[in-house]
């Protein structure tokens, strides 16, 4: 049976540059790093602003266009020095606040954002985008009233602004208030922002108003905008079953299916190329149009980062296909294991209990295998969260390494599996751990 996907509340932290604050210092000292940040070179930028304060090591303003370039750039620790840096040698700046929240937000230190969130609100009270982001952070913490108030807030100080509508309209709809969800995804097209997205969440919206007519509406807009969108086209054809119109659905199901195999270049003419963790300590092969995302990482212990073909942040999307890898150092230190055979039963145990909540969740098969001397496990496994969420193929695989855990899970749509299964299997035969991996 086909299954709706839903799109829910996102949590989407923005990244801010306001410098009309900061340029009555002279500001042609810093034209030629203002002038990489307009281009979006921010490595440049970041190394123009450096220059500067060779010269000059408490220039505020260098640091804290440095650290908006450094936060461009995702370092994430060096845009929290710089922002940090800005405020103790400038004045107390709302700007330079709100980034650093949102610094602080992408490495998962929520509390700490807020507290910034709260400074440049205190010194800006009509900062819509600080209202935006304190939002998110509350939002990130499951503080649905909060967010809606500062959302509502932001609203009313920037109310032509249509990110603040989708936003706002992606809570309620995790609220299960459809009604204002669909008001706000209105507002948000009416103010111009029509893309397939708006569309496609409208129409989850209509869907659960059981408006089915008008969701049916929607779904074709999302798709006639991004052919593409094989979500909408997927969820058109749930919404057609539902209104027990079963040759429409009938029709967007071979539609689907046909769109599918076209997107999909056959395994053995994909170029591969390695991904190595930042510490160098292990890497895999995945074709070469695939990228690595870093996690935040909320222990010194425990890293973690994505391979994907798909353009997303991680704060605020889910990941449809890739692969999630990441490294548990000294388990012992914290879990009462003292093998690598005990290892891996705590890592069955978990994944049983995290996923306990799940409609499905059911592993085909199961092999234990040997990696450099090392033992591993190695699952196929499917999930679904429930019954309007799609079911995700996984391979599950887990490498006991002395007091360490290394876990590889690769994903993909049940509905696309066998032809995704290929380029995982390849894959994990070329892991490789490096010599001085910390055993």
């Amino acid at each position: 049976m086909e299954n709706i996907k839903f799109r829910g509340v996102a949590v989407v932290f923005l990244i801010i540059i306001n410098i009309g604050t900061m340029l009555s210092q002279g500001s042609e000292i810093y034209q030629t790093g203002d002038s990489y940040m307009v281009a979006r070179q921010f490595e440049k930028a970041a190394e123009e602003y450096a220059k500067i304060l060779i010269k000059d090591p408490k220039d505020a303003y260098a640091f804290y266009k440095r650290g908006v370039a450094y936060l461009y750039m995702n370092n994430f620790d060096a845009a929290i020095a710089d922002f940090t840096a800005s405020l103790k040698h400038g004045e107390e700046d709302p700007d330079s606040y709100n980034n650093r929240g949102l610094a602080l937000s992408y490495k998962g230190k929520i509390q700490e954002a807020l507290d910034d969130f709260n400074k440049a609100i205190k010194l800006d009270a009509g900062f819509a985008q600080a209202y935006i982001n304190r939002g998110s952070a509350y939002i990130a913490l499951n503080d649905y009233g909060k967010a809606i108030k500062d959302l509502d807030k932001a609203i009313k100080l920037d109310p032509k602004n249509p990110e603040i509508f989708i936003q706002r309209g992606r809570l309620y709809y995790s609220t299960e208030k459809y009604d204002k969800s669909v008001k706000d995804y209105s507002s948000a097209i009416a103010l111009g922002l029509a893309n397939s997205k708006v569309y496609f969440n409208r129409a989850n919206s209509y869907y659960k108003l059981n408006k089915f007519e008008a969701a049916v509406k929607d779904y074709t807009t999302a798709f006639e905008l991004d052919p593409d969108d094989l979500e909408a086209l997927n969820n058109r054809a749930y919404t057609y079953k539902m209104m027990n119109k079963e040759e429409e659905a009938e029709k967007d199901r071979q539609l689907l299916n046909q769109k599918r195999n076209e997107q999909f270049t056959p395994v053995d003419k994909l170029k591969f190329k390695t991904f190595t963790s930042n510490e160098g300590e292990l890497s895999i092969e995945l074709p070469e149009n695939w990228k690595i995302i870093e996690m935040p990482q909320f222990d010194s212990l425990k890293t973690e980062f994505i391979i994907t073909p798909e353009d997303i942040n991680p704060a605020s999307q889910g990941m449809t296909i890739g692969v999630t890898v990441g490294i548990m150092k000294k388990l012992s230190s914290y879990i009462p294991v003292s093998s690598e055979p005990e290892i891996l039963e705590f890592w069955k145990g978990s994944m049983n209990m995290s996923n306990e909540d799940m409609l499905i969740y059911k592993v085909y098969w199961q092999r234990h295998l040997q990696l450099f001397g090392h033992a591993t496990i190695l699952n196929r496994s499917t999930i679904q969260a429930s019954e309007n969420h799609i079911s995700f193929g996984l391979y599950e695989y887990a490498i006991a390494w002395g007091d360490n855990l290394i876990y590889l899970y690769y994903q993909a749509p049940e509905s696309n599996f066998d032809y995704f299964e290929k380029i995982f299997e390849k894959s994990y035969q070329t892991l490789k751990i490096s010599d001085d991996f910390d055993v």
